[in-house]
């Protein structure tokens, strides 16, 4: 592998196998012309040998708001050796000598594939963990049977190291989808019913840990939609998550279908809570936004936030209002099927 340590001006041999070893692209440019490349940008734009970057004009690569590049990264599209195209987000880092300055840039699509990679893996741990997490309160509660002091403790540990890992993938599985900005959907036309049981299974140990019961009503008129089942499912999973932990201990969480003008059906989760205060019913779907008394322990806001992006991707709405006698019902809206007679099973 041959350095270009001369065009970088240090001297260092160590320094330039050091940059050659990142997963990053990295130049330093002196104006638009590239005085330095590793490994890893001439790997990204095509080019057999980084020294073969030098003196090339760094924006003969790149198409986009350059100009923006010093204030964060910016995402601009790859135009590489080759004649193919790609995407990097592009940062910019200036201060110094003369008018040099660093640039820093990260291959999109790999970026993606590890994020997805990661969601998946966060989305298959999160069930099984949740499921133990809330048999473990179930037990220490001891609706079920009494427990000596062994096996108390051990159970407790058990449920606190648990509870850490639910909150850990939580927190992984929001902070990628709010990263992501846009949403891949892969829709279909399907029942409702199977994505409603599956989240149910998903929370029952939840739900039998603070005596709740579910309810789930479906309108004939409303059994089917378009829709990404696991998407819906993300969705359904973060609203019955809040009714839980809001509803009151004994009481029960209503889920029905309606149909809506327009083509659309209706999905509600309705609890009998505190309720949400009529000026935090717009701001709480903004991210890292917990309205009044529906806070969320341990959460970085961005829940709701997240349901509603993606539900407005399926061309839907979702918000929240107040439910006849008290409580909170959160709605959300998804497109009516429409290839099959509304409510009726299709063979």
């Amino acid at each position: 592998m041959v350095h270009s340590t001369r065009a970088l001006e240090l001297g260092d041999e160590t320094v330039g196998a050091l940059l050659d070893c990142l997963g990053d692209g990295i130049a330093r440019c002196r104006g638009d012309r590239i005085v330095f490349a590793n490994a890893a940008l001439a790997e990204l734009l095509g080019v057999d040998s980084a020294v073969k970057l030098v003196d090339a004009p760094l924006s003969g690569f790149l198409d986009g708001r350059l100009d923006a590049a010093g204030e964060g990264p910016v995402e601009c599209r790859l135009r590489r050796a080759d004649g193919s195209f790609g995407a990097a987000l592009v940062r910019r880092f200036d201060g110094l000598p003369g008018e040099d300055s660093v640039w820093v840039l990260r291959d999109v699509a790999e970026l993606r594939e590890r994020e997805a990679l990661l969601t998946e893996l966060s989305h298959e741990l999160r069930t099984p963990v949740t499921v133990i997490a809330g048999y473990a309160r179930l037990l220490l509660s001891e609706d079920v049977g009494p427990l000596n002091e062994v096996q108390r403790r051990f159970l407790q540990q058990s449920a606190r190291s648990a509870q850490r890992l639910v909150d850990l993938i939580g927190r992984i599985l929001e902070a990628a989808a709010h990263a992501r900005g846009g949403v891949e959907l892969e829709c279909s036309e399907a029942l409702l019913a199977p994505t409603l049981e599956a989240v149910a299974d998903l929370v029952a140990p939840l739900l039998e840990q603070k005596r709740l019961s579910l309810e789930i009503a479906l309108d004939p008129a409303a059994l089917r939609a378009r829709f990404d089942a696991l998407r819906v499912e993300q969705v359904l999973s973060n609203l019955l998550g809040n009714a839980i932990r809001h509803a009151p201990p004994g009481s029960t969480i209503r889920v029905t279908s309606a149909a809506r003008p327009r083509g659309f059906v209706e999905i509600a989760v309705g609890d009998e809570g505190p309720g949400v205060a009529p000026g935090d019913r717009e701001r709480i779907f903004q991210p890292y936004v917990r309205g009044g008394d529906r806070r969320r322990p341990g959460g970085l806001g961005l829940g709701l936030a997240i349901a509603k992006r993606l539900v407005e991707a399926h061309g839907g709405s979702i918000g929240v209002r107040e439910a006849s006698g008290g409580g909170s019902v959160f709605a959300f809206t998804l497109p009516a099927d429409p290839t099959g007679a509304a409510g009726v099973p299709r063979g």
